[in-house]
């Protein structure tokens, strides 16, 4: 199998078995995961990021939830979510660009350093 290609559903069924087997003769316990920032969205790798995604999302996790180990999500995993589709890296926005919204706790925190210096400044 290339592990550039998804694999077969029949290729897919022997290696988790493979390893499920593996795992349990030798006493182990996995951390089982499907994605992560190295990897493509799981939907858009095995699944149908199309017509039949929710069916896929919900079919990938349940797979990963049954079987033995602790399952671990991926940042929107949970959400189903799938690949970035653009033909250009132009057409890529970095999530690190100005303007974009500071994340909620990043506000509080600034809000909260600046009450305690104007405090300071008062006393």
């Amino acid at each position: 199998m290339d592990s550039r290609t998804a694999p077969t559903s029949s290729q897919l069924q022997h290696l988790l078995k493979t390893w499920q087997e593996g795992m349990q003769a030798g006493g182990g316990w996995n951390a089982l995961f499907w994605c992560n920032h190295d990897q493509p969205r799981v939907v858009s790798r095995l699944g149908d990021d199309g017509p039949l995604h929710r069916e896929s999302a919900k079919m990938l996790a349940a797979c990963c939830d049954l079987m033995r180990g602790t399952p671990y999500v991926y940042q929107g995993e949970e959400l189903g979510m799938t690949n970035a589709h653009f033909d250009s890296l132009d057409e890529w926005r970095d999530s690190r660009e100005p303007q974009l919204p500071p994340h909620p706790h990043a506000a509080w925190s600034l809000r909260r350093r600046g009450a305690r210096r104007d405090r300071r400044a008062v006393t």
